[in-house]
């Protein structure tokens, strides 16, 4: 070896002795502890004490930043009752890019024997700022992952009503989750979100991952917020953002309160009562998308059971395929009041930061489906329902559609609904049909002598813009309807026909029955009213014809009835039928004959 090179050896030697020994200096916990805290005393307004720090590297060389003896007063206008940071040790791994960029990557940080008091005002005013206290931008620091021994953590966030204290302590006894992982720590919480109290109880792993690790967490435990109640046994993580999720999740109540507390969306309406509900299945997720396998629905007397998946990116989609024994309508309709109003609520008292807005707005559509299929649909008003398929879409940038097929009457009611809502204004429309469906079982309580049936097949092709009236002032189309294979009562055709003598045979005689040849009607609507185009019943001794209007807004219809008996008749009024008002009790009333157009069941 050269002396030429025994010496250059030599000064990179002393040079990298004079960074080591230059490190340790800048680094020694003796002097940088005193000068952070007079620093941060300064800029804070408040006293801040850190009884050592001390920089390094972990094997893996990220930097390392180790507090000991952290004791830092509360704010002047966050509560009196709490220290913003009294810690035993704290330990926080960065991440080196971060060093060089505005928002810091903490990998993760260690908190032992802690305790801590996060307060943020509504107008985003942090407690937790001390260079800067007045700053009321955007997040500086990201924790990816915690893990907290013996302490406990108060976070309050006025924008959102939301105080939860947390507090970690070793788990008794040896506890684990379904999968057999262990749950070394024991985590309590309790708070109030939007009005509504809640606790929970859970173990988990040492070390709980909130966004962008890609790493799991082992957690059993149940959370209780009013009667809901919420149970989770498995494995999640990265919980703030595209949740990681293997874990049998289940959520029951009796109300839907704590739901729409959380939604952001009030109180429930006043009038809906209470009704049982629960969810269960067994939840797998990551960044990507994730499906709930095994999910089973019971809500009042309605039950579901399916597959829900999602996917995200670009084009964020939900798809669920749901297979239900019974489907109550009631069940749907107290679902529907529990949540009425909670969007515009929401939007009320949600509105979005700027930078949260365009994040939504760069993540592309969104889209949703749901299908429904149900051995029996149920509905009081209309017990003659029988099996239904129900598919329905919703979307941003796309109209929303409905399909659906339900057996009724021992027929079939097929129809779809489209309603685009990012029009302006607002259009939908509607194609409906009906075909062999029984008139005899939709009424079944009918007189005898009154009795009419027949086979049922109608058909409907309407469309609408929604104004200032709402949809049925801007609605459009037409409806036609036809009865066939059917009969009448003798009393009701001879009143048709205003047939006094037949009248009174069939009080006298007793009743009987008819046949019912066909019987037509068709309507054209436009701005919510409809012209008769024709009506017309045609059976074994009458032909009854009319005409005439409905108002759909005003709940109305005004229709005059002309009849001709096919023998003639015997002591028939030379008159027409019109009745007029309400459709639950419109006015009847003879009136001078009124010749109609010679409709018949072929047009």
């Amino acid at each position: 070896m050269t002396p030429g090179t025994i010496g250059r050896l030599a000064r990179r030697a002393a040079a990298a002795l004079g960074v080591a020994v230059a490190l340790v200096v800048v680094t020694h916990p003796l002097w940088l502890a005193p000068v952070v805290s007079r620093w941060l005393s300064s800029t804070s307004g408040r006293d801040v004490r850190f009884g050592s720090i001390r920089l390094g590297l972990r094997g893996d060389l990220r930097p390392v930043v180790r507090f000991v003896g952290v004791r830092i007063a509360n704010t002047a206008w966050a509560d009196p009752g709490w220290p913003f940071a009294d810690v035993g040790e704290a330990v926080m791994t960065l991440s080196w890019r971060s060093l060089f960029e505005r928002l810091r990557i903490v990998d993760s940080l260690v908190l032992r024997d802690a305790r801590i008091d996060l307060e943020r005002q509504a107008d985003g005013l942090r407690n937790w700022r001390l260079s800067d206290p007045e700053d009321r931008g955007p997040g500086r620091y990201r924790v990816r992952s915690l893990q907290a021994e013996r302490s406990t953590i108060r976070f309050s966030h006025r924008g959102v009503d939301l105080v939860l204290e947390a507090t970690s302590q070793p788990s008794t006894g040896d506890p684990r989750n379904r999968q057999g992982d262990a749950l070394p720590l024991q985590l309590g919480f309790r708070g109030e979100w939007r009005g509504q109290p809640f606790t929970a109880e859970v173990a988990s792993a040492s070390t709980l991952t909130f966004v962008q690790t890609g790493r799991s967490f082992a957690l059993r435990g149940t959370l209780l917020a009013g009667d809901l109640q919420l149970d989770l046994d498995g494995r999640a993580g990265d919980l703030f953002r595209h949740p990681l999720f293997d874990a049998d999740v289940a959520r029951a109540g009796a109300t839907l309160a704590p739901v729409r507390a959380v939604y952001g969306a009030g109180d429930v309406p006043r009038g809906v009562g209470k009704r049982s509900w629960k969810v269960a299945a067994h939840a797998v997720a990551d960044a990507s998308g994730g499906r709930l396998d095994a999910l089973r629905v019971a809500l009042g007397e309605s039950d579901a059971a399916g597959h829900p998946a999602w996917q995200l990116g670009d084009h964020d989609r939900l798809r669920a395929e749901l297979a239900a024994d019974l489907l109550d309508v009631a069940d749907v309709e107290w679902l529907a009041a529990s949540f009425a109003g909670a969007g515009a609520v929401r939007e009320a008292r949600v509105a979005p930061r700027p930078e949260v807005a365009a994040s939504a707005s760069a993540s592309g559509a969104r889209e949703a489906t749901l299908v429904v299929d149900a051995k029996r649909l149920r509905w009081a008003r209309l017990p003659q329902l029988g099996r239904a398929h129900v598919e329905a879409t919703v979307g941003t940038g796309a109209p929303s559609k409905v399909t659906f097929e339900v057996g009724v009457a021992r027929g079939v009611a097929r129809g779809g609904i489209v309603v685009n809502r990012d029009a302006d204004p607002q259009t939908a429309e509607v194609e409906l049909s009906a075909h062999g469906v029984r008139l005899e079982s939709l009424l079944p309580t009918q007189a005898e002598k009154k009795r009419i049936t027949g086979v049922i097949d109608a058909r409907a092709r309407l469309a609408s813009t929604r104004g200032d009236g709402g949809w049925l002032a801007g609605l459009a189309g037409s409806v036609d309807a036809t009865l066939t294979d059917g009969s009448i009562g003798s009393l009701l055709d001879a009143e048709l026909g205003l047939q006094a003598f037949r009248m009174l045979r069939a009080w006298i005689g007793g009743a009987s029955v008819l046949p019912l040849r066909c019987a037509r009607v068709g309507v054209d609507l436009r701005d919510g009213r409809g012209h008769l185009r024709g009506l017309v019943v045609d059976t074994a001794e009458t032909v009854t014809r009319g005409s005439g209007s409905i108002d759909l807004r005003a709940k109305t219809f005004d229709l005059t009835l002309t009849a001709d008996a096919k023998d003639g008749g015997v002591l028939a009024l030379d008159r027409s039928i019109h009745l007029h008002g309400p459709f639950g009790k419109p006015e009847r009333e003879l009136v001078p004959r009124k010749e109609q157009a010679k409709a018949n069941c072929a047009g």
